[in-house]
């Protein structure tokens, strides 16, 4: 899709390893019957994907076709059987039982796509409920930082190499910025208030 950001100079896996990395804020999963295109490493780039994610440590929803789930136990009882009518390849069983048996994640079964909205939707409230709880915590511990502008509070955040210079860098811009209207004051001769000499 045109929406996709590419990097041209770069190969299909890394730029999806790229999103993930530098523009996911939420990882969400949804496994049909194709387990998509296989890499040199043998794993799929939506399996690379889903372990960059967890490399992140962002918040990961994972669906799975209710069908699929169902047949989970009997491709276990039975790997060599032919599943080919419901998955494309048997690495998709394999795949999703080291989501299972892994613990760490909750998989979602859904048959349909209202299946899937109406789980986020009761998921993304209960992360905004935690988000904000956060955001509270934050700013009556950190009064400072409530006056910060957006991007300079990103810095603040997210803490990036040499975060301390890139902050006072944004906080000077964006003070700047601010006083851009006495700048245009001054150059058009228009004062307000008293006169300083």
């Amino acid at each position: 899709m045109d929406s996709f950001p590419v990097n041209p100079s770069e190969n299909t896996l890394n730029n999806c390893l790229e999103a993930v990395r530098n523009r996911a804020d939420i990882f969400l999963l949804i496994i049909g019957g194709r387990y998509g295109s296989i890499t040199d490493t043998g794993k799929s780039i939506t399996n690379l994907e889903f372990s960059e994610a967890c490399i992140k440590g962002i918040p990961k929803y994972i669906f799975v076709k209710e069908n699929i789930l169902s047949l989970l136990p009997i491709w276990r009882d039975n790997p060599e059987s032919d599943f080919s009518s419901v998955v494309d390849t048997p690495k998709l069983f394999e795949f999703i039982s080291q989501l299972r048996d892994s613990g760490e994640t909750w998989i979602f079964p859904f048959s349909n796509a209202q299946d899937i909205t109406s789980t986020l939707k009761n998921q993304f409230s209960y992360l905004l409920s935690e988000c904000l709880e956060l955001r509270a915590k934050f700013y009556e511990n950190n009064t400072n930082l409530s006056e910060l502008k957006f991007k300079a509070f990103r810095i603040a955040v997210e803490r990036p190499k040499g975060w301390e210079y890139l902050l006072f860098a944004q906080i000077l811009k964006d003070k700047v910025v601010s006083c851009e209207h006495k700048r245009l004051d001054a150059e058009l001769g228009i004062s307000f208030g008293e006169i300083l000499r």
